[in-house]
């Protein structure tokens, strides 16, 4: 039965199968001409086409290569071009590249006519490149823009503001086409990040992975490098931020800024000045917040960022009008900040029952230890409903009350020292009762943390102690 079938197959495709054994010829004689195509290039003398390939990059990736060691061929993965310790740089922008590797694959006929050199897509690989921060939008829109094919991988950038460096970013992937085509993955303070860059650049996405810090820029329609409006939507773990900004090169303006989270919820707007000094002016008002915020700021922490708190000049309003339904007792609160070379000053009026409270205060937070002078006065026309508050009989016939006070506050210390102790131009405190007024403050108020001087319960102890 076997045998009548094989016959049955002899008869019926003798051709066919004759065919198929015949095509082992031919596959073979195609594979060996692949082969050779292939490995041939590995034995040319790429030096001597430096030139050729010089142009070529100049010509369509406006790439001038400064230095070249050796040029090698490799076959694996793809046929490609590998220049090593390169020195080079985008001669439109004047970026730097140094050292690393920059790999060219050509089409592969142009590898047996050089006349005709031409290049498919070139890889920027481990390179180290130092680059001015004004600069980084050039490189980003070089490679985003370009019409041929470049990908940046596995580079280390250094951004620089004149002499100084201001941030280190590591193994950095760029690339304008294929699967990953305008997202932008590194590191940064050892934290990875993705950038994605969306509808032809009109928005970016930025994610600092495993850290709950993301944010998107929107920009709006006709926008320009002298003049760029948009919308700016960040997360910052489980705080939320959103602003209508435009930047023209010389200042960022923000209108209609929000924060919210469930401890603090304010409206800013104001301007952040680049040029020619960096300034900061915001007016903020505050519609909410929870004083508990105050126990989670490390002042030990905020004072090691000296060298960056040396470069930042402010000038910020907060303002604090308390709902009826609050339940807190201040009416109006307003905080005047000024910040420069490390110098802070501090301007705080709120009002309460009736009661007006002005402090002033500077500090210069670049000392070791810094000392906080200060001078405060209280001004109340009913005293006897301002002290009721902080639960202290009332026993003078007084309807007003005026009190002064200045001192020195050492914040990290937690040390405090009176110069005077006034009230209605009448009592002078003796230097023994303001002995007793340090003592006590330090020992109700400021046993914990310099922070409890907002403490409101703290205050109305201290009240009670010296009243």
């Amino acid at each position: 039965m076997i045998n009548k079938f094989f016959k049955l197959i002899n008869n019926k495709f003798p051709r066919i199968i004759k065919f198929i054994f015949s095509l082992r010829y031919l596959v073979l004689l195609f594979s060996i001409s692949i082969a050779l195509f292939l490995l041939i290039p590995n034995f040319f003398d790429y030096n001597k086409k430096e030139n050729i390939i010089k142009l070529e990059l100049q010509k369509d990736y406006s790439l001038k290569l400064n230095r070249i060691k050796d040029i090698e061929f490799k076959t694996l993965p793809t046929p490609r071009l590998i220049i090593k310790n390169l020195e080079a740089s985008i001669s439109s922008e004047k970026i730097d590249l140094i050292d690393g590797e920059l790999i060219i694959l050509p089409k592969l006929v142009s590898i047996y006519n050089f006349n005709n050199f031409k290049i498919k897509k070139v890889i920027f690989n481990k390179n180290q490149i130092i680059l001015d921060v004004k600069k980084t939008k050039e490189l980003s829109k070089y490679i985003a823009q370009s019409k041929n094919k470049i990908h940046l991988r596995n580079s280390n950038i250094q951004l620089k503001n004149l002499k100084d460096n201001l941030i280190y970013l590591e193994k950095i992937n760029f690339s304008n086409y294929g699967y990953g085509k305008n997202i932008l993955t590194g590191k940064a303070f050892n934290q990875k990040f993705k950038i994605r860059y969306q509808k032809n650049n009109k928005e970016i996405q930025f994610k600092l992975l495993n850290t709950g810090l993301m944010f998107s820029l929107k920009f709006s329609e006709g926008r320009n490098l002298n003049n760029v409006k948009g919308v700016f939507k960040g997360k910052i773990l489980n705080s939320n931020l959103k602003s209508y900004f435009i930047y023209n090169g010389n200042f960022l303006e923000l209108d209609k800024f929000t924060f919210r989270n469930k401890n603090l919820s304010l409206d800013s707007q104001g301007k952040i000045i680049l040029k020619p000094y960096s300034t900061i002016n915001l007016t903020s008002e505050i519609k909410d917040f929870n004083k508990e915020i105050f126990q989670n700021i490390n002042l030990d922490h905020l004072f090691k960022f000296k060298k960056v708190i040396q470069r930042i000049n402010s000038k910020n309003d907060f303002i604090y009008k308390p709902t009826k339904f609050s339940g807190s007792l201040i009416e109006n609160l307003i905080v005047s900040t000024s910040l420069a070379y490390g110098k802070l000053n501090i301007s705080k009026n709120f009002t309460f029952e009736k009661t007006d409270f002005k402090c002033d205060g500077n500090i210069d937070i670049l000392q070791d230890y810094p000392v906080l002078n200060f001078y405060c006065l209280l001004s109340t026309k009913d005293k006897k409903k301002f002290l009721k508050k902080l639960n202290v009989n009332f026993e003078n016939k007084d309807k007003t009350l005026d009190l002064e006070v200045k001192g020195r506050l050492n914040i990290l210390n937690k040390k405090i020292n009176f110069e005077f102790v006034k009230i209605n131009n009448i009592y002078n405190a003796s230097k023994e009762e303001l002995v007793y007024y340090k003592r006590s403050f330090e020992s109700i108020i400021l046993n914990k943390g310099i922070l409890d001087i907002f403490d409101l319960a703290k205050i109305k102890n201290f009240a009670k102690e010296i009243s």
